[in-house]
Formats: structure tokens, sequence, C-alpha cells
């Protein structure tokens, strides 16, 4: 977001008004920017590996749960995996 202000400031600057429209042309592109850097540094997990991933999450025994869940009653981890699948579904859906 950083640089869509960034952009934002050097049109208004010009003189071009920042509109609803603009500032969504400008986070898209700089979303897709961001996509194109995640590819290069983020590794690419397939479906399977991630589903494998779950899997072990809902095997583990009711006591190491009960621990976490007592830590901290959110799961960062599962979070960080469900939007993974979102995406990768959204991907392969359509490619």
């Amino acid at each position: 977001m950083e640089r869509v202000w960034e952009k934002a400031r050097k049109l208004e600057e010009k003189g071009i008004p920042l509109s609803h429209d603009l500032f969504g042309r400008l986070v898209r592109e700089e979303w897709k920017t961001v996509k194109e850097e995640a590819a290069k540094v983020c590794p690419v997990v397939s479906y399977e590996e991630i589903q494998r991933i779950l899997s072990e999450f809902k095997t583990e025994s009711p006591e190491k749960v009960e621990e976490a869940s007592e830590v901290s009653p959110v799961r960062p981890v599962e979070a960080k995996v469900a939007v993974s699948l979102k995406t990768q579904k959204l991907e392969e859906s359509s490619a």
C-alpha cells in the first residue's frame, strides 16, 4: 500500500485528481507486482501437500490441541494455510 500511496501522491502533485477508479487501478497494478515478487520468493505448495498438512493437524492428539489452545486461542498457522488453500483453489479453477 505504501507504493500505491506514493504513486497517488505523485499523480496528485502533477494535478491528476485521485478518483476511486484510479485508486483501484493503482491497487490492482501494484497487487500484480506483489504477486510476481512473492512467486520468486515463496515456495509453491501443491494443493495435495496442503491437504496432507491439514490432515496432520486433524490427527493431532487432543492433549496437544488443548495445550496450544490454552496458550493462544488463535492458531495463526491454520489461518495462513486457509488463505493459501483459497488462493490455490481460485488459481486452479481459473487455469
